[in-house]
């Protein structure tokens, strides 16, 4: 019985009696010729087998299941899976691209000498090359893989160090010479050349042993009927038609000695020319260090989250762009790695404010690097808070470029926002925020800021600010029957954040009832509106699935037509209430000391009925003890006449109040006039000071008598009191 089945190589069957020798194997007998030991035979390879291990085994099994799908070489890689190289003058290294690998099974290796490449998207570090093969050049090549970029050969490296010479004629295809004399033509698309693999036009060719390069013609290679132009040496350039010799491009004069021109006489007249050795002429010309696109990123490159935040504060210097809170300040901050922006509005800018932004910011993350100009807020805040922070060069706004281009991004793209929404310009305080968190959560070209903050993406619904929404009112603010249903129509107004930038599914709705009496003009004011606290839900929903904003026809009807902008005027005036009557007449009396301007001629304001009732003025007399209050000062104790000619005095911010001739302030009360109040108070029994006050001091009891009865206890019997005494 043959247990081997085919005989392994180099192998001999000792049961087959016909066996030859071929590889040189002998074959011995037991010596002792023990029938035990049978058909057993000493079989002596010619090659020694050697010890394999079992993983070693698997490992080139899957080298040889690699290489059989991948071709059987890298050559027969390179032909199937990269087509074409792009022929590069620009760079000096082979390059590859991710993509083009990503279907070739090819062990990439470390590079040995690592790069970084300037691209179009910044700065990329190469660290890895991939072996590969090119049939048409007869090279292998080890290009650097990069994320995104095209096959590319470098030209110049392999004409300055590998021999290769590049020829690109006039209306012809350009082509290598190899080093070992063949030619490769390349193919040309769009005005740049390609080497196309496995094209029979780039196939290497013989080259002819004379090469014919176009170069200038010498004189003696003209035709005799041409003639030639020879300089005549003629200085007045008379009779060379407008050509200039080539004696008169060189410059022959005698080159200046700037350090003594700077000290004389025609120099220091004019100062025409900048001389690097006069002291007024690098005085009067300095400026600023030059710097150029992207310098800040060259230097700043942050490798996580919190590695470079930078933050600057916004104004609001106008009245009407108060928030609703009376938010005058917004401080805005970015995290540079994950491109994370917000706007906090505030109603002050000082370190308090700052920081508490800063904290809701980052809150239990890192922040290494705080990057903001010299502020003394964001100073202070940042050392409150224990960060490092860089700081810009004082004047010059350059160099806080990041801030600032977040800052003109957020202003842009809030007011486009309340455009789009229909709101007035005092809703910035929503618009702001809820507009930030739209931008961080936008995953359109790749990750959002909000993935690489949190780890992944936002789960809420994306909802423009205005949009008409379906949501569940908050029943502290807004009480529903029994038979009422529990959704209302509102107004989207944004989300609610917590800190840490996180959000627990919490939307800002504003109901559709709160804009009946809105004040939607430009011209409106925070004080004008009362929806400074929407609700606050879980439940919001786009109103059926149609996305619509129900103000921005108000809006535009108030703002862009002649009749809108009349209601809006005369809803906004500040002239009284008869905004067409003249202004009064000048008094005297009026300017001293104030009073009520005299009433018309007729008896009443023009154009009024005869039934009006006109208040007499209070007019101060020339004989008044009081001195008008326009000649006091704040904090004054001394007791004024009024504008109105009631007795005030001013307060320690110059503001008057009512007072009685006494000089208390006056209030409601029957206390008689010179009174003081504490005799008042005695009289009436009244305790000012409250039930507050100490209790006075008691004297303390007395010791009760012998044989009174105290709290109960019997009286001590007369014996008992006898023998005592």
């Amino acid at each position: 019985m043959n247990i081997w089945g085919n005989t392994p190589t180099g192998w001999i069957d000792p049961r087959d009696p016909t066996n030859g020798d071929p590889s040189g194997a002998q074959s011995q007998s037991p010596p002792n010729g023990d029938p035990s030991g049978a058909n057993l035979e000493i079989v002596m390879l010619k090659v020694p087998i050697r010890p394999v291990l079992i993983s070693a085994v698997i490992e080139q099994k899957k080298e040889a299941l690699v290489a059989k799908k991948a071709g059987g070489s890298a050559r027969r890689k390179h032909v199937e899976l990269l087509k074409s190289w792009l022929m590069d003058t620009g760079c000096g290294h082979d390059l590859v691209g991710k993509r083009d690998l990503k279907n070739v099974l090819v062990k990439l290796s470390n590079a040995i000498s690592p790069l970084t490449f300037n691209t179009a998207n910044g700065k990329t570090r190469a660290t890895e090359q991939a072996p590969l093969f090119c049939s048409e050049l007869k090279e292998n090549i080890k290009p650097y893989v990069l994320e995104s970029t095209p096959p590319v050969l470098s030209v110049g490296k392999r004409c300055m160090e590998m021999g290769y010479s590049f020829v690109w004629l006039a209306d012809q295809d350009p082509y290598f010479v190899c080093p070992d004399g063949t030619i490769v033509e390349f193919e040309v698309k769009d005005n740049i050349p390609y080497l196309r693999a496995g094209a029979k036009r780039c196939a290497p060719k013989p080259g002819p042993n004379k090469q014919s390069v176009p170069c200038a013609a010498a004189v003696g290679d003209l035709a005799d009927s041409e003639p030639v132009i020879k300089d005549t040496g003629d200085p007045s350039g008379a009779h060379d038609d407008g050509l200039t010799s080539g004696d008169e491009l060189v410059d022959v004069r005698p080159k200046k000695d700037l350090s003594a021109e700077a000290n004389s006489l025609e120099h220091r007249i004019s100062h025409r020319f900048k001389n690097p050795h006069c002291d007024s002429c690098n005085r009067s010309t300095m400026k600023n260090k030059k710097s150029h696109r992207g310098a800040f990123a060259d230097k700043h490159e942050p490798e996580c989250w919190g590695a470079l935040v930078t933050g600057d504060h916004l104004d609001s210097k106008r009245k009407n762009m108060l928030g609703f809170c009376g938010e005058k300040e917004a401080f805005t901050i970015l995290d540079t790695f994950s491109g994370l922006r917000h706007i906090y509005p505030t109603k002050t800018k000082d370190s308090v404010d700052t920081a508490l932004s800063i904290q809701h910011f980052k809150g239990d993350r890192e922040i290494r690097v705080f990057y903001s100009d010299n502020s003394g807020e964001i100073n202070k805040a940042c050392k409150d808070k224990g960060l490092l922070r860089d700081g810009s060069l004082p004047g010059v706004p350059k160099t806080n470029a990041m801030a600032e281009r977040n800052n003109q991004t957020i202003v842009t793209k809030t007011v486009a926002c309340l455009l789009e929404a229909g709101l007035p310009p005092c809703y910035w305080s929503f618009a702001g925020p809820c507009w930030c968190i739209l931008f961080n959560t936008d995953c359109t070209y790749g990750e959002s800021p909000w993935f690489k903050t949190h780890g992944s993406e936002f789960k809420g619904l994306r909802l423009p600010l205005g949009c008409k929404v379906t949501y569940k009112p908050a029943t502290t603010k807004l009480e529903l029957g029994k038979w009422d249903e529990p959704s209302r129509v509102g107004v989207f107004a944004g989300y609610r954040l917590q800190s840490g930038y996180s959000w627990h599914d919490e939307y800002l709705v504003w109901d559709l009832d709160d804009f009946i009496e809105a004040d939607l003009s430009k011209m409106a004011t925070h004080v004008h509106q009362k929806n400074n606290r929407p609700h606050i839900t879980k439940r919001c929903s786009l109103f059926q699935d149609t996305l619509s904003f129900p103000l921005k026809a108000e809006y535009e009807r108030l703002n862009t037509t002649l009749e809108g902008k009349k209601e809006s005027l005369q809803r906004h005036s500040d002239q009284g209430e008869h905004p067409l009557d003249p202004p009064p007449p000048f008094d005297e009396n009026i300017a001293s000391g104030g009073g009520l301007p005299p009433p018309a001629p007729d008896g009443g304001p023009s154009g009024a009925d005869s039934d009006v009732v006109v208040l007499e003025p209070i007019v101060a007399k020339s004989d008044d003890k009081y001195p008008p209050v326009s000649i006091g000062q704040a904090g004054d104790k001394d007791i004024f006449r009024g504008a109105k000619g009631d007795l005030v005095k001013l307060d320690k911010n110059g503001r008057p109040y009512p007072v009685r001739e006494d000089g208390f302030r006056r209030l409601t009360t029957t206390r008689p006039v010179g009174m003081e109040p504490e005799a008042w108070d005695m009289m009436r029994g009244y305790n000012r000071r409250g039930r507050n006050a100490a209790p006075k001091d008691v004297p303390p009891a007395s010791v009760p008598l012998a044989g009174v009865r105290q709290g109960g206890v019997p009286p001590l019997p007369a014996s008992l009191r006898a023998s005592m005494a």
